[in-house]
């Protein structure tokens, strides 16, 4: 609530903005064991962040904050961004495992402040989706047990 921080420059002006940050994370995460030795985990995550801007100010010399009443652009924001990930893990060796990971993100970003959280959160699956699969095997040698045999 009230934060002050950077919004534009204007010629050789440097304008700050009065602004109210509203922030939520949220989060849910869970893991199932087949085995002691394999397991599947999922972490979804979504952070919304919005700002509102009520006040705008010009920088001076001496680094006090002068009251602007004539600058007029819109600076509100909102940014959404969900992640997922899931992992399967498999440790197959002493040593030695393999995971196959699944990410998923999200993000989006607005200058029209709604205030609601869920229209937000709808509104960001509406957007473009990043999907990654990856693959990492690990094998451990014991080199000096090799050497002896």
């Amino acid at each position: 609530v009230n934060d002050r921080g950077y919004v534009n420059n204007v010629e050789e002006k440097v304008i700050f903005g009065n602004r109210n940050i509203t922030s939520y994370i949220n989060s849910v995460s869970g893991k199932y064991l087949f085995k002691n030795n394999l397991s599947l985990s999922f972490l979804a995550r979504h952070y919304y962040s919005q700002g509102q801007y009520d006040n705008f100010y010009t920088l001076q010399q001496n680094g006090n904050l002068e009251a602007n009443l004539t600058y007029t652009q819109k600076h509100d924001f909102v940014f959404n961004s969900f992640t997922a990930d899931m992992v399967f893990a498999w440790i197959f060796a002493p040593g030695s495992s393999m995971n196959i990971v699944w990410k998923n993100e999200i993000t989006s970003e607005r200058n029209t402040v709604t205030g609601n959280y869920f229209k937000n959160f709808d509104d960001t699956f509406r957007e473009p989706q990043l999907n990654n699969i990856s693959l990492k095997i690990l094998y451990y040698i014991d080199y000096q047990k090799l050497r002896n045999t």
